[in-house]
């Protein structure tokens, strides 16, 4: 419409990319924990209990854009991003940067160990964001690699929390 077209375009060239350069943190934060997978030494990483959900739910955002009209820069962005939290999520599908690591501990709020302290952890919420951006994107593009991302996430959790299935 005439009225929301000119601020979808001021979101798209203006507003997403800020969001991006926002959340550069969240993702140093995952590829932390992909180097760390990748057997490299990750130096000087902090722990973070949220601090991907930002990441995710800007993901999300610009995918609902996708949708709206195809644009192969943000669509690049978006797939370079998901290679980053594939590589980021252990083989069972945990994936929480802080924990693959070792850095996040109960001083952190995060227990000193995967699913330890999922109160105040926010292990769940991110994923949560991380499993909207995946539907989104998927919706947007047709492209599964995230979507498979958040299925074997979820499978984890599932087996986890209600079959007890041991973490790592």
């Amino acid at each position: 419409s005439e009225f929301w077209r000119p601020r979808l375009i001021t979101q798209r060239k203006v507003l997403v990319p800020f969001a991006f350069e926002k959340t550069e943190p969240g993702v140093a934060h995952l590829q932390a924990a992909a180097d760390f997978l990748a057997g490299k030494k990750v130096d000087g990483h902090r722990p973070h209990r949220f601090i991907d959900s930002d990441l995710y739910k800007v993901m999300e955002g610009a995918a609902y854009l996708l949708q709206l009209e195809p644009d192969p820069e943000l669509e690049r962005t978006l797939d370079e991003l998901t290679e980053l939290i594939a590589a980021a999520q252990h083989e069972n599908g945990y994936l929480y940067p802080s924990h693959t690591t070792g850095v996040g501990k109960e001083r952190d709020m995060m227990g000193d160990s995967p699913y330890a302290f999922i109160v105040h952890s926010h292990e769940l919420y991110n994923v949560g964001h991380m499993y909207e951006a995946a539907v989104a994107y998927y919706r947007a593009t047709g492209k599964k690699k995230l979507l498979n991302v958040a299925e074997k996430s979820a499978q984890h959790i599932n087996k986890v929390i209600f079959e007890g299935d041991p973490i790592y």
